[in-house]
């Protein structure tokens, strides 16, 4: 069984202790500290995220991965203090 939280408070998306997981075509705009979030998720997908915020936020993650495995980020636009502009498509294990 998969379960998904979201927390609206430090980032747009949160998504945890899940598996099976897809983001697609979702866009994110000056959220404080991280835009989407995959803590403790097997098997996720983010594809086609768009995600803004000013060059001069501090802290601003676009894509934040951790104590996950096999994480495809596909076909992502990123703009945010900490990344500037980067197209990304990626495959973690972490």
């Amino acid at each position: 069984m998969s379960l998904i939280l979201l927390f609206f408070f430090k980032q747009a998306m949160s998504i945890t202790q899940s598996s099976s997981v897809s983001v697609k075509g979702v866009t994110f705009k000056d959220s404080q500290k991280m835009h989407l979030r995959f803590s403790d998720v097997q098997d996720g997908t983010a594809d086609g995220i768009q995600i803004t915020a000013p060059s001069d936020s501090p802290n601003t993650d676009g894509i934040h991965v951790s104590e996950s495995s096999n994480i495809v980020i596909a076909n992502c636009d990123i703009t945010t203090g900490n990344e500037k502009k980067k197209s990304i498509s990626s495959w973690f294990q972490v």
